[in-house]
């Protein structure tokens, strides 16, 4: 299951004409967030989802206003994580290349819990 979404670049996330480095893991988590959202039918809520690794390959540069597609997958499932693949592009081509592994835990205790079977069901 991959679904897209499309983000843009504010003013405010430049830093020497383009895009800092440091607002693309807000972009991503953006774009992931609104996935675990629709792909958990909004379960993900009742659940702690912690990211343990953030992978980012830069390949191009956004600039103030630019509109940009974030297209998000789950690449693996876990025992208790699973672990998201997100591309950002424009029209252009590839903007940077985002790896999320993430542990689901339970929100009382903190502790690591298995993925919960309706989001593996969706997420394979």
């Amino acid at each position: 299951m991959t679904r897209e979404y499309v983000l843009v670049v504010g003013s405010l996330d430049i830093d020497g004409g383009h895009a800092d480095n440091t607002v693309y893991p807000a972009y991503v988590a953006e774009a992931r967030e609104r996935f675990l959202s629709e792909a958990t039918d909004g379960d993900v809520d009742d659940y702690g989802t912690p990211i343990v690794r953030l992978e980012i390959d830069f390949r191009g540069e956004l600039i103030a206003g630019d509109r940009f597609t974030a297209a998000v997958s789950v690449t693996d499932v876990g025992t208790t994580s699973f672990t998201t693949s997100i591309e950002l592009r424009t029209d252009e081509g590839p903007i940077a290349e985002a790896t999320t592994v993430h542990v689901v835990t339970d929100l009382g205790t903190g502790e690591a819990i298995p993925v919960p079977d309706p989001w593996r069901e969706r997420f394979e």
